[in-house]
C-alpha cells in the first residue's frame, strides 16, 4: 500500500511540475499506470489471498473471487519473488497476463482502437517504476526482519 501511496504522489507531482507532462494524455496515463501498480503488484503470484485481493473482497467478495480465480494460474506458474519481482520483466509478465486476453477479444470483435505508444509505454514505466519500488522495499523489509 505505501509503494502504491508513493508512487502515485511522485506521479502526481511529476505530472504538474514539468511542463510537457500536463497534457491530459499524458497526466491519464501516469494515473493508469499507478492505479494498475497499486492494483496489480508483484506478489500477484503469491498462492493464497493477498493483501491486494483482499482489497477487491472489500469492494465485493464476488469480484474479490473473481479477481482471484483470474489470478490463480499466474501465481501458480510464478514463483513467489522470482522473476514476478524482476524490474520490467515482472511488470511485462502482468501487463502481458491481464493484457492479451483483452487485446484478443478486442481484435476478434474489430474493436481495437489505434494505440498511442508514447501513452502506453508512459503507463508501463510508471507501473513499472512502482514495482521496482515494492522489490526495492521487500528487500529491505525482508533484510530488517532477519536482522532482528
Amino acid at each position: 500500500m505505501m509503494t502504491g501511496i508513493a508512487m502515485t504522489s511522485g506521479a502526481v507531482v511529476m505530472s504538474f511540475t514539468a511542463s510537457e507532462w500536463m497534457s491530459p494524455l499524458n497526466v491519464t496515463a501516469v494515473a493508469i499506470g499507478a492505479f494498475a501498480g497499486w492494483i496489480i503488484t508483484p506478489d500477484l503470484d503469491v498462492q493464497g489471498r493477498t493483501y491486494e485481493e483482499k482489497r477487491f473482497y472489500n469492494w465485493h467478495p464476488l469480484i474479490g473471487f473473481l479477481w482471484q480465480a483470474y489470478w490463480y494460474v499466474y501465481a501458480k506458474f510464478m514463483k513467489h519473488r522470482g522473476v514476478s519481482h524482476w524490474p520490467f520483466v515482472g511488470t511485462l509478465t502482468r501487463w502481458g497476463y491481464m493484457f492479451i486476453p483483452l487485446v484478443m477479444m478486442a481484435v476478434g470483435l474489430n474493436l481495437m482502437p489505434s494505440l498511442n505508444w508514447e501513452w502506453v509505454g508512459m503507463t508501463f514505466l510508471v507501473w513499472a517504476a512502482q514495482d521496482i519500488v515494492h522489490g526495492t522495499l521487500d528487500v529491505l523489509y525482508s533484510s530488517i526482519k532477519r536482522t532482528f
